[in-house]
């Protein structure tokens, strides 16, 4: 049913329980970079509602053309921190750090 590699749907929600949805732009998704856009505007793409900001055209660019190591490292570890800012909100997940 999703063989396209997500180009008609990327985001998939299955009929019974509950999908937890993760992007790596602003948008309303479970899991993704918190931001605002100088308007509360949102474009459908693939099936996800993404935040139409400066920041997720940074975010676009930097997919396309992958930053240094160093910037990477620091997106992985945002990308953590807002998982687990998620599972905490959930009581999913108890965290001491």
């Amino acid at each position: 049913k999703w063989v396209d590699g997500g180009f008609t749907n990327s985001l998939p929600l299955l009929p019974v329980g509950r999908t937890v949805t993760i992007s790596p732009f602003s948008g309303r998704m479970n899991i993704s970079p918190r931001g605002k856009g100088q308007l509360d505007f949102y474009v459908t793409i693939t099936k996800q509602d993404i935040l139409l900001s400066m920041a997720n055209l940074v975010r676009l660019h930097q997919a396309l053309f992958p930053p240094s190591k160093t910037i990477m490292e620091s997106l992985y570890h945002r990308g953590f921190d807002d998982a687990i800012k998620f599972l905490l909100k959930e009581s999913w997940f108890e965290y001491n750090a």
